[in-house]
């Protein structure tokens, strides 16, 4: 030491004193931890007791007692000794253990996580009972449960932990199910559990998986085993179990459980692995099991399920990153009962648990909210996690069986039972990265109402893409799905194959082709007929949602027939096989709460509308190449008219061809028929929405099959008559129509309905060069050639007096012979009110736009026609013919101010000719006509029938002709009418009750000139634009003027004849009121009446005086008082003739005094009541005014001008007296119809 140098003993003091340093830090920590240790080892024991039976007692609500707790701090190591967890009573032990152990691990510390690296709880013991409560089964642990969930939940990510080596020893359980009274008693259980974590340890595993029991006496025991030269230390738990019968836990299961289990034995050879290696802890199973002898139901007891084996067998599936993979799985007879119920709900729905709908509604906000905010809120770590994979390398089922039923759309519910369901897969899975598996399905019996498919199927993006084919699927099994839409029964065999793709929503279809065959539609109610096809089919139909595109190659319709009718309520028969109130079956019953998942289906339904909403911008794009029909056979009928018209089409053909959704393409079509056996039609052509062009042909129809059309409106009956036509037609947007070709209607016949007499009949009408093209502002008509060929009509005048002609078309004001609808009535009964208003009310109407109109005849021709005329109003009834009409009228234009040359002829009863001349064109504006009309000879005695029924008179002897010009120009008619009788001559007067009153022998002879012939001439004008205008009608206005002045005015026409004055003057003769005396004036006229009278002296006059009280008053009573006046001066002085004498002012003013005097009527007096004194003229006004008129003073006056007159024709005039006659007088003017005098003398003119 001494020879150490001084260097190296100061750095060995040096080294020496930090190595006592490090010791002293050293035993300080040491010292330290021990003091910890020491002090845990005292205070945690006691702290730990008494916090854990607070927290417990707190949390749960029950006394929680522990009897010793120790802790090791060296081990980490806690140990609770005896403690119980007592019933709500607080007496009895619903939980106790004899010991639990937790040993906790270092790692913990570093983990920041609870790592535990041993459990193990010494025989333990659980006392639970269940019964019931106010109806509900609850438990003794229900409070305790109930309590727990009431404490609000902490946020934040889950607690990470990791428990190994878990055992419990001894363990024993006793259930008293007070419910069901029965008791189960579990007994040495004793559970090893290698390790539950949900992150990867390193934690040293020592205990295998395993469990043992005696369950009511009964040994279970799971056994398991560890792979000890492993460094994942893999434990394998064999879970084998042979056919236990799942019914026996059912007891012990809630009620509130949605189905029952009325059969089930489970079978296993499974293995659960438990692996842990470094940094990670897996847990798999493998292995089989199976459910033999399943059956399933609901809780009312009808079956959901039922299967005679479902059998599984797992390659590995890992319980803790879900990955699944199944090498089979095995159904063998499966049944499954699936229903929906009146409301729409599926039996299955009753087995989801039920939620309120706020909290459903909070669910799917919260799911909503996690969809829609996916990215924003989800971790990296979850973003990047994958998904679990499930594979399942085999999936058969056989002989399976689907019993549906279906009230909510079927009408009555649908019971129908689909069998022989089968079922392959191979290599079905998940991942994103694996093939398509192959599947095939196949339902129904073997070439018979089978559907198959086989193809592939993508899970994982969810594609589907195979073909699919359904074999003579029998509609009639599934009427009551159509009951509900169609009044009628419906029965075929529905096929088609296709091949069928599904990817991403999207559906598209390839070469599908499908039919039904023997399809046979029959209304509910026979009488509204049925419909039936052999076959209609689609060939070749591809389709796309994607691009929205369809093209089919044909669709063919063969042997369709059937019978299409009209009701009498106007009613389409196939109408009724439609019910109008459609409508699902309904109930009152409040509808089924929502469910969280319903809500989220309903929303992703809703997203999906508005995608399809948002695409639906992108119209279909469709094309059918060809549409065809074949064979066929319709009859029709119309009911709503009488009789009802009945239409059969037979062999019946039609072809379209290029049908596009683009409809202002042109589409080709062509249809053929036969039309009750003798008409033909046919039409072929273009069309489209902008322009057509056909080719039409009909050829035979019978146009009395139209009668019932029209009866109504017409009184003419259709007895037969074929209609044919051929040409084309052409149509273009907006409004061009066009026709060329010709027509033709043969054989027609016609009889009057009210007569059953021939009205109207032809051979042949024909109209050959028909172009007519019509346009908004140009429309031409051309018509080549019209020829009429050996034509018949029949003017009749019924028995009635009406002419057949006006009653061809049926007046509103008419009954109709056929019977029609109470409408049509009620819409005449209108139209005939309207028609009844004298003063049309103005209507403001938009003014239609000027059409130039162009009508082109190039000729018509008349060829053998007869025209008869009977008069059946007279009898004998009369009867003309007019025979061999022909003759021809030359080309007449619209827009051309030429006349047409017209040359018709034609004789009167085969004898007296009738000829039509000169030229008209009436279509020109304004109208040409230049026309001569003549008939020579037509013998008047065959009129007899008329003279002698209305003149009462026969014809015996005479001829009629006329000659007749008619000219119009510039609108203005000029025409004459000349008609001569040639030696008229009438037979003896007879006693028909409708002659006429007039003298007409006297007329005759007035007309009648030197040489026995009477000439009228009937000149007539007027402006053809008048509305009221009618050639005809001026004619006939013409003649009834010459007669209506021949019948109301005999005087008039007599002075015309003889060339005096007015005829009025002659009528009658006037008189001052109250006087019977002529003036000058009166004699004047009675002169020339005289004259007249010498003329004709085979003319008597009926002379007929009047007097009226109201004219002749104070003229009467003045003349009464100058009568009494002059019979006092007659008593005076009875030699004087006071009749012819003047008397003076005196004598007149003496006699008024004493007819005062002598008068009865009262008179003014003075105060003392004596009558006054009053001037002569006062008297006299007295006199006048309280003088009676009676009618005999009345008479006396008449019967005084009477004698007058014929004093003066007899003296003056000298007239015989046998010529002159007093008639009655009348007392009265109320009878006269001039505006002359009442006071007068009226005459008349007598044979």
């Amino acid at each position: 030491m001494k020879n150490t140098p001084p260097a190296t003993r100061a750095l060995s003091r040096l080294n020496l004193l930090q190595s006592s340093r490090l010791v002293r830090w050293f035993l300080y920590v040491m010292s330290g931890l021990l003091l910890i240790a020491l002090i845990s080892w005292l205070t945690v024991p006691s702290v730990l007791k008494k916090t854990l039976e607070q927290q417990v007692e707190l949390q749960t609500g029950r006394v929680f007692k522990v009897g010793e707790v120790s802790f090791n701090p060296l081990t980490l190591t806690v140990e609770l000794s005896h403690f119980v967890f007592y019933e709500a009573d607080k007496q009895n032990p619903a939980v106790s253990a004899d010991n639990l152990l937790v040993k906790a691990s270092f790692a913990s510390i570093f983990r920041l996580a609870p790592v535990i690296s041993e459990i193990k709880l010494t025989h333990p013991s659980i006392h639970v009972v269940r019964r019931q409560e106010n109806g509900q089964d609850i438990t003794n642990f229900s409070d305790v449960i109930a309590r727990l969930a009431k404490q609000p939940s902490k946020g934040g990510d889950p607690v990470r932990y990791s428990l190994s080596n878990i055992q419990v020893l001894d363990g024993a359980i006793h259930f008293d199910d007070q419910v069901v009274n029965k008791q189960v008693q579990i007994d040495a259980l004793a559970l090893g559990v290698p390790f539950i974590s949900n992150f990867s340890s390193s934690t040293d595993i020592f205990v295998e998986p395993h469990l043992s029991a005696k369950v009511d006496g009964s040994f279970l025991e799971l056994k398991a085993r560890t792979k000890p030269f492993v460094d994942s230390h893999e434990t394998i738990l064999a879970i084998d179990v042979n056919r236990f019968d799942v019914t026996q836990i059912m007891p012990f299961l809630p009620k509130s459980l949605p189905l029952n289990v009325d059969s089930a034995k489970f079978s296993s050879q499974l293995e659960l692995h438990f692996i842990a290696q470094k940094n990670s802890q897996n847990v798999t199973l493998s292995g089989t099991a199976s459910l033999n002898d399943l059956a399933l139901s609901d809780q009312s007891g009808a079956p959901l399920v039922k299967a005679e084996a479902i059998k599984i067998g797992i390659h590995e599936a890992n319980l803790l990153t879900k990955n699944i993979q199944l090498d089979t799985l095995k159904i063998v007879q499966p049944q499954i009962w699936a229903s929906l119920n009146q409301q729409g709900q599926l039996n299955w729905q009753a087995l989801q648990a039920p939620k309120t709908v706020a909290g459903a509604e909070s669910g799917d906000k919260a799911l909503g909210a996690k969809v829609t905010n996916k990215e924003a809120t989800a971790k990296p770590e979850a973003a990047n996690a994958t998904k679990p994979v499930f594979s399942l390398t085999n999936f058969s089922l056989s002989k399976g069986v689907l019993h549906w039923s279906d009230a909510a759309n079927a009408v009555p519910t649908l019971e129908i039972q689909l069998a022989n369901i089968a079922i392959d897969a191979q290599k079905l899975s998940t991942s994103a990265q694996a093939e398509a598996a192959v599947i095939t399905i196949g339902i129904g019996d073997e070439g018979k109402q089978r559907l198959t498919f086989s193809g592939t199927a993508d899970v994982a993006h969810a594609a589907v893409s195979g073909q699919l084919e359904l074999a003579d699927l029998a509609l009639a099994d599934y009427q009551p799905y159509l009951t509900q839409h169609l009044a009628a029964s419906v029965s075929g065999l529905l096929g088609f194959k296709t091949h069928i793709a599904v990817r991403d929503a999207n559906i598209s279809l390839g070469e599908f082709s499908g039919q039904v065959e023997q399809l046979k539609l029959t209304a509910a109610k026979p009488e509204y007929g049925a419909f039936s096809a052999d076959k209609i089919g689609i060939v070749n139909l591809s389709l796309a949602t994607e691009t929205k595109q369809a093209k089919i190659d044909e669709i063919e319709l063969k042997h369709l027939q059937g019978d299409v009718f009209r009701g009498a309520d106007g009613m389409f028969n196939f109408v009724h096989l439609i019910k109008p109130n459609a409508k699902a079956v309904a109930t009152n019953a409040p509808p089924s709460m929502p469910s969280a998942e319903n809500l989220t289906i309903q929303k992703a339904v809703a997203n999906a509308k508005a995608d399809a909403k948002a695409n639906a911008s992108a119209p279909w794009q469709a094309l059918i190449a060809k549409i065809s029909l074949t064979d066929s056979n319709l009859a029709f009928a119309d009911k709503s008219v009488q009789p009802a018209v009945s239409v059969k089409l037979d062999k019946l053909s039609a072809q379209l061809e290029q049908v596009s959704s683009q409809m202002d393409q042109a589409i080709k079509l062509a249809l053929q028929t036969n039309i009750n056996k003798t008409g033909k039609f046919s039409v072929n052509g273009d069309a489209s929405t902008k322009a057509a062009k056909l080719n039409i042909s009909l050829d035979n129809f019978a146009v009395a099959t139209l009668q019932p059309y029209f009866t109504e409106f017409l009184n003419i009956t259709l007895l037969g008559g074929t209609f044919s036509t051929q040409g084309q037609v052409a149509w273009s947007a907006p409004n061009a129509l066009g026709f060329k070709g010709g027509l033709r209607l043969a054989n027609l016949r016609s009889l009057d309905k009210l007569t059953s007499d021939d009205f109207l009949k032809w051979k042949l009408l024909q109209i050959d060069g028909i172009d007519v093209d019509l346009k908004d502002k140009q429309q031409t008509i051309t018509l080549g050639k019209i020829a009429l060929n050996d034509f018949y009509a029949r003017t009749i005048l019924s028995e009635s007096g009406k002419l057949n002609l006006n009653d061809i078309v049926v007046r509103s004001d008419q009954p109709n012979s056929a019977k029609v609808s109470d409408d049509s009535n009620k819409a005449r009964a209108t139209d005939a009110n309207a028609g009844s208003v004298s003063v049309a009310q103005p209507v403001a109407v938009a003014p239609s736009p000027t059409i130039a109109r162009v009508i082109n005849i190039g000729q018509i021709s008349l060829n053998g026609g007869t025209i008869n005329y009977t008069d059946n109003f007279i009898k004998p009834h009369y009867t003309m013919r007019m025979a061999s009409m022909q003759g021809t009228v030359g080309a007449i234009h619209s827009n051309v101010a030429e006349s047409a040359p017209i040359d018709l002829n034609g004789k009167v009863d085969d004898e007296a000719p009738i000829a039509i001349s000169g030229s008209l064109n009436p279509l020109f504006a304004p109208m040409l006509l230049d026309i001569k009309m003549t008939a020579t000879g037509v013998d008047l005695p065959r009129l007899t029938s008329y003279s002698a029924k209305y003149a009462g008179y026969p014809i015996i002897k005479g001829k009629l002709s006329l000659d007749v010009e008619y000219h119009i120009k510039d609108n203005q008619l000029s025409a004459n009418n000349s008609l001569k009788l040639d030696q008229l001559t009438f037979g003896e007067k007879n006693d028909s009750p409708d002659a006429t009153s007039l003298p007409v022998p006297f007329l005759v002879s007035l007309l009648t000139d030197g040489e026995g012939q009477i000439n009228l001439d009937l000149p007539i004008s007027g402006t053809i634009n008048d509305p009221q205008f009618s050639i005809g009608g001026l004619i006939v206005k013409v003649l009834f003027n010459v007669l209506e002045k021949v019948i109301t005015s005999p005087f008039s026409l007599l002075s015309h004849a003889l060339g005096g004055g007015s005829g009025e003057e002659f009528s009658y003769i006037e008189f001052p009121s109250g006087l019977a005396v002529l003036d000058d004036a009166s004699k004047a006229k009675l002169d020339n009446l005289a004259s007249a009278l010498q003329q004709r002296p085979a003319l008597k006059l009926d002379i007929i005086g009047r007097a009226d009280l109201a004219a002749d008053d104070l003229g009467l009573r003045a003349q009464l008082l100058e009568r009494k006046i002059r019979k006092l001066k007659q008593a005076d002085s009875p030699d004087v003739d006071t009749a012819h004498s003047v008397l003076t002012p005196a004598e007149r003013a003496k006699a008024i005094e004493r007819l005062y005097s002598d008068a009865k009527f009262d008179k003014p007096r003075n105060f003392l009541g004596l009558a006054k004194s009053l001037p002569v003229e006062e008297m006299e006004k007295l006199i006048i005014a309280n003088t009676k008129i009676s009618e005999d003073d009345l008479r006396s006056l008449a019967v005084r001008r009477e004698n007058v007159v014929r004093a003066y024709f007899n003296d003056a005039a000298h007239i015989a007296p046998e010529r002159l006659f007093l008639i009655a007088p009348k007392l009265n003017g109320t009878d006269i119809k001039d505006s002359g005098a009442v006071t007068r003398v009226d005459f008349e003119l007598k044979m």
